[in-house]
């Protein structure tokens, strides 16, 4: 047997001792290098669902986006509610727009500046998405889709 070590794994006399972090176990390594292929992979194929976007609205467009979101969807690189309803990220542009209008905007006579702002900030960034209001209250933002 060899002697204990400071670190308290064994070494051998005259043995160098391997660099840290070196001694996985097969296992462990195999693990990694499927998950730095997969990483690798996902970003190729979001990379193919950018280039199919819609410029106005920011949606995959066509049978390349659908064929594109169901590649992602089936190499397991999307979760199945990235469909839902999309609130975060417009939410957020949209409560900022309405924070920095309210503080510019006039008010008509009989009406609120918050309710001004709101309106303002639905035809500006709400609509060129192709959204508009379903419910709005204390920064949540619920959307739906604009009849045309």
């Amino acid at each position: 047997m060899g002697r204990r070590s400071r670190k308290g794994g064994l070494s051998i006399p005259g043995v160098p001792a391997p660099p840290p972090g070196s001694l996985k176990t097969p296992g462990v390594a195999a693990a990694e290098k499927a998950a730095a292929e997969k990483k690798e992979m996902c970003e190729a194929l979001w990379d193919d669902l950018d280039a199919t976007r819609n410029r106005v609205t920011g949606r995959p467009h066509g049978y390349k986006g659908k064929a594109a979101m169901e590649a992602l969807t089936n190499a397991g690189c999307v979760d199945d509610q990235e469909g839902g309803r999309r609130t975060s990220k417009i939410g957020t542009k949209f409560s900022r727009c309405v924070k920095s209008v309210r503080k510019t905007v006039r008010a008509r006579p009989k009406s609120t500046k918050e309710s001004a702002a709101i309106a303002i900030c639905t035809t500006s960034v709400l609509h060129p998405r192709g959204r508009t209001i379903k419910r709005y209250s204390k920064k949540r933002l619920v959307t739906q889709k604009l009849r045309r």
